[in-house]
């Protein structure tokens, strides 16, 4: 959850009897469209298709060996099942990092430290231009 969201592929497999059930981690990064088409009257956004009603139809994962991306559907057609498990902090419809809402904070105290050592070397040269 570092990047403030992650994607859980999950696959069904007919062949294995014992557990027919693998999940496959995607990278956030991953998650973005490059050639791969979008089905008529929906929108993409950030590698995320979304349907009229603004609800995730289908993600677009990268596939590293082609350099195309691969949509899949988050439910499966016939069966119904969940393909793809898109878990986000925020109300975006893409995660915000975990240090985002104190980016802001740490910019304002590494700015007081450089301000605080400015004023110190200004000191210094009055003390030196005093004597």
């Amino acid at each position: 959850m570092i990047d403030g969201e992650y994607f859980l592929l999950l696959r069904y497999s007919q062949t294995r009897k014992k557990n027919p059930l693998t999940i496959q981690y995607v990278k956030p990064e991953n998650v973005i469209r490059t050639g791969s088409n979008i089905e008529q009257g929906n929108t993409e956004t950030d590698g995320i298709e979304y349907n009229s009603k603004g609800q995730a139809v289908a993600y677009h994962i990268l596939d590293s060996v082609s350099g195309k991306s691969i949509r899949v559907t988050r439910y499966g057609v016939k069966s119904g099942r969940t393909f793809v498990i898109h878990v986000k902090l925020g109300a975006e419809r893409r995660g915000v990092g975990l240090l985002a809402g104190i980016i802001s904070e740490l910019t304002k105290i590494s700015d007081f430290q450089s301000l605080e050592i400015q004023a110190a070397i200004i000191n210094a040269l009055f003390a030196v231009w005093v004597e």
